[in-house]
Order: C-alpha cells, then sequence, then structure tokens
C-alpha cells in the first residue's frame, strides 16, 4: 500500500535528488535555491551513491545554497542506503524530485516515478537533457516540463502547493510508470518505427533531421 506524501504530515514540502553529485552544478544550485526560497519551509535531501555522506562535499554545496539565500537546516545530506529496497524506500521522505539539468537524471529518475514521486525537470536540447520530459510525456505530465529557470521554480512552486495532486500521484503514478515507461514491447516497436525512419531517409537521400515516433506512426 502506498504511502501518502510526507507534506501531509510534516506541514512542509520536501524535495529530493538521488543523483550523482556531478550533476548538480552551480546553474542547478541557483534555480534549486530559488525553488527553497519560493516555497516557505520547504526543504531538498541530496543523496548520492557515494559523495553526500563525505563532510568535505556536504560543506562544497552547503555553502553554494547558502551564498544564495537558503538557510544550511533546510539541506539534508544522505549517504546511499544499504541495499536497493531500502534506496527505494528512502525516496518516500520526499514528495517531489528535482532534476538535475543539462544532464538529467536518468535510473534514479524512473525509480522516483515508480515510488509515486513527480518530477519537476528541465528540457534540453539534446539527448541527456531530454530523459526527464520523454519520461513526463508517456506519463501525461507535460506540465512538469520547464523550458528555462523561471518556469521550473513555478512549476515546483505550483505543485508543491496541489496536496490533493500529490497524494493522487503518490496512489497512482506506479501502475502508469508499469504500462507505460516499463512497456517493452512498446519501446521495441518504437525503436523499429525509428530505425526504418532513417533507413528511409538514407536510401533517398535525405539529410538527416531531429524527428519524434509518435504512436500514430509506430509500425
Amino acid at each position: 500500500m502506498p504511502l501518502p506524501p510526507p507534506c501531509l504530515e510534516n506541514g512542509y514540502v520536501t524535495f529530493g535528488s538521488f543523483n550523482n553529485h556531478s550533476k548538480i552544478g552551480d546553474e542547478v544550485i541557483a534555480t534549486w535555491a530559488q525553488v527553497l526560497l519560493a516555497i516557505p519551509r520547504s526543504k531538498l535531501i541530496l543523496r548520492s551513491s557515494v559523495h553526500f555522506g563525505n563532510p568535505t562535499t556536504q560543506r562544497f554545496f552547503r555553502e553554494r545554497f547558502v551564498a544564495h539565500g537558503v538557510e544550511a537546516n533546510r539541506l539534508e545530506f544522505q549517504e546511499m542506503r544499504a541495499t536497493r529496497s531500502d534506496h527505494l524506500a528512502g525516496m518516500r521522505e520526499a514528495d517531489i524530485v528535482l532534476d538535475p539539468f543539462p544532464c538529467n537524471g536518468g535510473t534514479t529518475s524512473c525509480e522516483a516515478l515508480w515510488m509515486g514521486l513527480p518530477l519537476v525537470t528541465m528540457e534540453i536540447g539534446t539527448y541527456m537533457g531530454r530523459q526527464g520530459s520523454s519520461y513526463l510525456e508517456k506519463l501525461g505530465l507535460t506540465d512538469l516540463i520547464a523550458t528555462n529557470t523561471n518556469d521550473y521554480v513555478e512549476i515546483a512552486r505550483r505543485l508543491s502547493e496541489d496536496k490533493s495532486r500529490l497524494n493522487t500521484l503518490r496512489t497512482t503514478l506506479r501502475p502508469r510508470v508499469t504500462t507505460t515507461m516499463f512497456n517493452y514491447s512498446l519501446h521495441t516497436l518504437e525503436l523499429e518505427t525509428a530505425f526504418g525512419h532513417m533507413q528511409s531517409h538514407l536510401e533517398f537521400g535525405e539529410v538527416p533531421v531531429p524527428f519524434a515516433v509518435k504512436d500514430q506512426n509506430i509500425l
């Protein structure tokens, strides 16, 4: 049975990032600081596979958030949990996941969505910068996709205020993830369709251009 989002009991929203710390650059920190400042009493959990248990790493990130006006006690640094089950269960301590950019989360975003946590992402025009938007498009959550930092902050603020939606997503995201993001047969057809499209362009000597595989175009 999915647990309700912790904000309902805590009285404040907890954001989370479970990504490798190397993805969290200066622009990401500045944007996440804006999110925290826009949402009173909100907190941010930072956890990765290795580094956030290290005091030097903690000090590095704490100083940068503080420089943007965020109180140090609004950051919680966590070590990676001992087992995969513990790691996934620990994601329930957050209400909303913040996706880094320009290199989005991959596995961690899939895990968070499967655990019922909505993802706020920034779409960048690269493969690594479109992972989050790809997941959210499949889930019908395109309103959580930002294209600039102002939108990113506003999306996070708006979502944090919608406690009813957070509660609904906590209980409904997993089956949606299972039937869309984890639909391997559909992914295979999408890939075959993409290969066919590229082969057709090659045969007719056409210039390669970006394209999307839509449901209606799948073989």
